[in-house]
């Protein structure tokens, strides 16, 4: 698991350093700090799901007479 995390880590990083730097250079400050935003919550996403978060689940159905 530290393995997934690890190489994920990097791999979101590298990626971001590129393409954050590629949005600075055309003049789009603005626009490259937005996406270092976002992907600063994808990252954080994509190590919850791989610490293992899960969607909670219903123990009941939300409308019960939908579908029948």
């Amino acid at each position: 698991m530290i393995s997934s995390v690890i190489l994920f880590s990097s791999v979101v990083l590298i990626i971001t350093a590129l393409q954050f730097r590629f949005i600075f250079k055309k003049k789009k400050r603005r626009d490259a700090w937005v996406f270092l935003g976002w992907m600063m919550i994808v990252w954080a996403a994509g190590l919850l799901f791989i610490l293992g978060m899960k969607f909670p689940v219903p123990e009941r159905a939300l409308f019960p007479l939908w579908g029948k």
